[in-house]
């Protein structure tokens, strides 16, 4: 079921990040819909989303939802439609249930591009690739002409990233996704803003991703912490083990 506040679009790009590996579409998303003020014109609730209520600071419940943010501006009148949300389904079924109707919405606004933004499973790295791939060959030139690299081993993209685009072409719309390499136990502000960077340079935005940076140093930082601790475990256990057992009699 699609909530929506009626907003006139003409031809909107609509960008996808919902959680899921790193964080890495959620947190893309957030930042698209704080740095260009966009505002929420649609939620989208389903029986295939997880089973609880989500409980604010003030002691109110609401339902797990997915919500549509619109931003239209910049020289040329570009239109964003971003997509984001507490959860995906959780069921295959409710996989593709959820992701035609958010195709369903993207059609009834007129949308001429989809790109759903996700996580790659990677060794961590200084500088995180882009893994891309598409419905359409002439847009993934278009990719690779930016630096986005193509996972020639096959590997399924699991998940709304890749279902949604993959559905997309047998509704007529071009679609592609857009993958941040990531470790993925922890939320990855660097693999989100490689992402970010790409779809600036695909879409002509006028981002300034150093807004990111602190978001990036603070998960630095945490890793560097849980590394230590990590290292500090490991001493005390081989330690542990040299001493060998202790017995009281």
């Amino acid at each position: 079921m699609i909530r929506e506040i009626p907003v006139r679009m003409d031809r909107p790009v609509l960008i996808g990040g919902l959680p899921g590996l790193g964080s890495v579409g959620r947190i893309a998303a957030s930042f698209l819909i704080r740095e260009l003020g966009a505002k929420r014109v649609a939620v989208l609730y389903s029986p295939h989303f997880p089973h609880y209520a989500i409980v604010n600071s003030k002691g109110v419940v609401r339902l797990p939802r997915n919500d549509f943010y619109y931003w239209r501006g910049g020289p040329d009148g570009a239109e964003l439609l971003i997509l984001t949300g507490d959860c995906q389904p959780q069921s295959p079924r409710g996989q593709y249930e959820v992701a035609l109707k958010i195709l369903e919405y993207a059609k009834s606004k007129s949308v001429n591009l989809i790109a759903m933004i996700g996580g790659y499973s990677s060794e961590e790295k200084q500088s995180p690739k882009v893994y891309g791939a598409t419905n359409n060959r002439a847009l993934m030139e278009r990719l690779k002409a930016l630096g986005v690299e193509i996972d020639v081993s096959g590997v399924p993209i699991v998940g709304m990233a890749g279902l949604i685009p993959a559905l997309a072409k047998s509704e007529g719309l071009d679609a592609l996704c857009l993958l941040g390499e990531t470790v993925g136990y922890m939320p990855d502000p660097k693999a989100a803003k490689a992402v970010l960077s790409v779809l600036k340079g695909l879409l002509g935005l006028e981002l300034n991703l150093s807004n990111l940076d602190p978001d990036i140093a603070k998960m630095a930082e945490l890793k560097a912490k849980l590394k230590e601790a990590e290292r500090r475990m490991e001493g005390a256990m081989r330690r542990a083990v040299s001493e060998g057992p202790k017995y009281i009699s």
